[in-house]
């Protein structure tokens, strides 16, 4: 899940795959900086990021090197650190990997967000009656 419209593909990458010829050279892997300009991130941020996923490659000069698998694993954990996931629960669901583990963890996830929408809920309606209190004008 990317978070923007800029796709994997429109980067020139390092070692891309032979489509003319039909031969795969290696897989089609992007740098720290490539990543962070498809993801419009910074590479620090890459970098951190990073560090929560396994088999990261590197170069010979120890540059990180990410497969487009990998690309939408960052932008997976782009999306949970915006979205109320913490450090653990990321670490978690990517060791996880796709698993039927994984999977309840979300639906717990979900679940815990689906209360968090009745509790806000209750919230604005308390706001909103509160508000009627105030613009009515029969009310000291």
């Amino acid at each position: 899940m990317t978070n923007n419209n800029t796709s994997p593909a429109n980067v020139n990458s390092p070692n891309p795959i032979n489509a003319e010829s039909g031969q795969n050279q290696t897989p089609q892997l992007y740098t720290t900086r490539q990543v962070a300009t498809l993801l419009r991130i910074t590479p620090r941020r890459v970098r951190a990021y990073s560090r929560l996923m396994a088999g990261t490659r590197h170069t010979r000069n120890g540059f990180r090197l990410f497969t487009p698998g990998q690309l939408d694993q960052i932008s997976d954990i782009l999306f949970m650190k915006t979205h109320k996931f913490s450090t653990a629960e990321i670490k978690k669901l990517l060791s996880l990997g796709h698993s039927p583990a994984s999977k309840a963890f979300l639906n717990t996830r979900k679940h815990q967000f689906r209360q968090e929408i009745v509790e806000l809920q209750e919230c604005i309606d308390f706001i909103e009656r509160k508000e009627e209190i105030f613009d009515d004008p029969s009310r000291p």
